[in-house]
């Protein structure tokens, strides 16, 4: 869960994940914990004990929330915890760990303390054993944590995040496609075009983070190709922005600046301006202007190579 490539963390470890305007300047913050505190589980709930899971053959079956069960879902029963409470599962013989959602009650069975689905059952390690020994814990909103992988690794707009479906991925090619955007309009709901026609583009995106959406739908089972992935407004996310920094201790950043970091980043990287601009949905020029003093100076080597020119005259 939420895997990083080795390469990426290896060179970016610690480096910049918000820019922020400041004097003039765009600034590369330090801020390697702050998408982990939409990840994190609340400390207070924890639960150990046995696990157990559905068999294939009842796929299908009603569950008591009112969805049917299906075995490839990432899904659990619980005694307590209310529908579509997030659960982190980890199988305390192998360290593997699932985030499961819950959609039934039970189990019943003496010492057991969650019954997963099928596929979350294989995603840690237990089908064999039948049942094992885990640590349950219940997760500080996970769809705040991949709305926030989403617009900082891609540079998408918020609008853009909201308005996103299933039909808008291909995994097997590993893109997203930006085609519409999202505004709340007098207490509804609107999806429109996009803000310009250069915003009309398919992003490639990192493997980690089409693994990390791949187990976002697992967790939202009836999901429908329409549907709306993340079913929040801007508001929600300006508050969870502010509560993000103040739990990382940092300086709250606007969620406009995760695009501006991700621009940031790729310029550090070493891409061209055309290339970023196709990627985010500008104009070149308007990439080049604005980030024009965080692209490295060519003065330097223009003047060595007119200096080796003349020599050789």
């Amino acid at each position: 869960m939420f895997r990083f490539k080795e390469a990426f963390l290896a060179k970016y470890k610690g480096k910049a994940i918000a820019g922020i305007k400041e004097g003039g300047k765009i600034l590369l913050k330090i801020l390697p914990c702050f998408f982990t505190i939409f990840s994190m589980p609340c400390m207070a709930q924890k639960q150990h004990g046995k696990a157990s899971y559905y068999s294939k053959k009842i796929t299908g079956a009603r569950t008591a929330s009112g969805q049917k069960l299906h075995h490839d879902s990432l899904t659990c029963a619980h005694r307590f915890y209310p529908f579509g409470t997030m659960l982190k599962v980890t199988n305390l013989s192998n360290k593997k760990t699932v985030i499961v959602k819950v959609t039934d009650r039970g189990p019943y069975g003496r010492g057991r303390i969650i019954d997963l689905s099928w596929g979350a059952a294989k995603a840690i390690g237990m089908l064999s054993q039948g049942v094992a020994t885990v640590k349950v814990e219940m997760m500080d909103k996970p769809i705040s944590y991949y709305a926030f992988q989403m617009l900082y690794w891609t540079g998408i707009r918020e609008g853009e995040l909201l308005a996103l479906t299933p039909a808008d991925f291909d995994f097997e090619r590993g893109t997203v496609k930006i085609s519409k955007t999202y505004q709340r309009l007098k207490g509804k709901d609107v999806i429109t075009s996009p803000k310009t026609k250069k915003s009309n583009r398919t992003i490639q995106m990192p493997d980690f983070l089409c693994e990390e959406m791949q187990e976002f739908f697992k967790m939202q089972y009836g999901l429908k190709k329409k549907d709306r992935i993340f079913t929040i407004n801007k508001s929600y996310l300006h508050r969870e922005m502010d509560r993000g920094a103040e739990a990382a201790g940092v300086k709250r950043i606007r969620i406009h600046d995760l695009r501006h970091s991700h621009i940031s980043l790729l310029i550090d990287m070493g891409f061209s301006a055309v290339a970023i601009a196709d990627r985010v949905g500008h104009e070149s020029i308007e990439i080049t202007y604005r980030y024009a003093h965080l692209f490295p100076s060519k003065q330097k080597e223009m003047a060595s190579k007119l200096d080796d020119l003349n020599k050789g005259a």
